[in-house]
Parts: structure tokens; sequence; C-alpha cells
């Protein structure tokens, strides 16, 4: 009898699955490379992926958010944010900050309005393409709101 709870476990899954051993453990290779890339607050040590179009329901609206860096920077950039049911548009400059290392953040600063803040509690980093394709982030100023989803349109 093996002591290897992980061969057991396997063989196991196996026999109940009717799927080869190498079939899980090419799945479970799989599902590892996918968790690999979710980070919590303290695991997120760069916004290098951060560049893009994401669906942004901030005040609970249908918004998209677009992202660019400035030459050269992981850290600062501009933003286009629409809203997908009047049409509105805010353009300005924002900041994607790993410090502190309790804290990482994208900071707005909209042309001619007021900066909002929101922290990022979570993000997931597609470990093929390097890209974040879905982030946790709460409101932090100018006031709290619930926490909410960017999720990668492009």
């Amino acid at each position: 009898m093996s002591t290897n709870v992980t061969d057991e476990t396997m063989e196991a899954i196996a026999r109940d699955t009717g799927l080869t051993t190498a079939e899980l453990e090419e799945v479970q290779a799989e599902l590892e490379a996918a968790i690999s890339g979710f980070q919590g607050p303290s695991e997120i040590t760069s916004f290098a992926g951060l560049a893009g179009l994401y669906l942004w329901p901030e005040n609970g609206t249908p918004q998209t958010m677009n992202f660019t860096f400035n030459a050269g920077s992981v850290e600062e950039g501009t933003y286009l944010l629409s809203n997908l049911l009047t049409g509105a548009l805010e353009k300005g400059d924002f900041t994607a900050s790993t410090a502190p290392p309790s804290l990482k953040s994208i900071t707005l600063r909209p042309n001619g309005g007021i900066p909002r803040a929101f922290a990022v509690l979570s993000m997931f980093i597609n470990p093929a393409t390097g890209k974040i394709q879905n982030m946790q982030l709460r409101k932090l100023f100018p006031s709290l709101f619930r926490v909410f989803s960017a999720v990668r349109m492009v």
C-alpha cells in the first residue's frame, strides 16, 4: 500500500472519472498555472500588465476604462473612462502604486476634476500573457463605495 496521499488521490480520481493518470496530471498542471495568476495585495509587485480596456462599474453603471502607460513607465499614464449609457467621457492621468507594501492602489486624476483612489484588493494575471485580467477594487477617495470588479475586455 502506498503512503503517498497524492498518488492515492490521483488513482482514486482516475478510477472514478475514467481518466488516465497522465490526463489528470495535465489537468492538475493547468489548474496550478491558472491559480498561480491570482495575487492578493501582499503579492502584487507591479502593474506592468494593466494597460488595456476594462469593464469598469465604479458607480454601478456600465462603463469602460482604457489605461495607457506613459513611455517607459508601468506606474503612470493616461486613462479614458466612457459611460456606455450616456456616452459621457472622462479623461485624465493615473498612477498605479505598489508602495507602501500593504496598500496597492490606482489613483485617477481627471482633467479638471477631483482625484479618486482605489485600493486593489486582488488581481488575476494571465500567466501566458502577463496581462491583468481581473481586479477587485474598493474606492478610497473621495468616499468609500462598495467593492467592484474591473474585467479586461481587450
